[in-house]
C-alpha cells in the first residue's frame, strides 16, 4: 500500500498541465494523501530524512497539531537547512510537509468529530483559523464536508449496533 499511496501522491503534485489541475483530474487519488502515516517510513530513502529525524519531525507535529507549524521549525528539528529539510521530507513521505500535515490535521479532525465535539472547537483544537477553514480543508482532503462526514459515521454506528 505505502507504493500506491506514495504514486497516487506525487501523480497530485503534478501542477497544472495545459490548464487542467491534477487533483481534478484525479479525484479519487485524493483520499490516499490522508493515509500516509510516520510507520509507512521504516527504510530511510536515498536522500529523504533519517529515522530518528522522521521520529522527531512526526512527533513534533502529531503533538503540535493547534499551533502553527513553519517549515523552518521543522528543518531545525531535523537540523537540517529549510530547502535540504523539504526535499528530504518529500523523498521520505513522497508528499511535501504542507500536504502531510494537512491530512493528519483532517485526521486529527475526524477523530474530534465522531467524538461529537462541536466544529468550532475541532477547528481551533486543529491548527485551522475558523470552522469556514477546517469545512474547506476538510473537503478538499476527504471529499466531503464535516457535516455530512459525521452523519454518515452516525449512521455506520447506528447500522452497526442494528446488526
Amino acid at each position: 500500500m505505502p507504493f500506491q499511496t506514495i504514486s497516487a501522491e506525487r501523480v497530485l503534485n503534478f501542477s497544472n498541465v495545459g490548464g487542467i489541475s491534477a487533483k481534478g483530474a484525479f479525484p479519487d487519488a485524493v483520499p490516499y494523501v490522508s493515509e500516509i502515516q510516520p510507520e509507512q517510513v521504516t527504510k530511510p530513502a536515498p536522500g529523504g530524512l533519517a529515522p530518528w529525524q522522521v521520529k522527531r519531525v512526526t512527533a513534533h507535529i502529531d503533538t503540535r497539531l493547534s499551533e502553527k507549524l513553519c517549515l523552518d521549525g521543522l528543518a531545525e528539528l531535523a537540523k537540517l537547512s529549510t530547502s535540504y529539510f523539504s526535499a528530504a521530507f518529500r523523498r521520505s513521505f513522497g508528499t511535501s510537509p504542507h500536504v502531510y500535515i494537512t491530512a493528519r490535521r483532517v485526521e486529527r479532525a475526524k477523530q474530534l468529530i465522531a467524538d461529537g465535539m462541536p466544529l468550532c472547537e475541532v477547528a481551533l483544537e486543529c491548527g485551522l483559523a475558523d470552522q469556514a477553514h477546517l469545512s474547506r480543508v476538510f473537503r478538499r482532503v476527504a471529499a466531503t464536508t464535516p457535516t455530512a462526514w459525521r452523519q454518515k459515521q452516525k449512521r455506520l454506528a447506528a447500522a452497526r449496533i442494528a446488526a
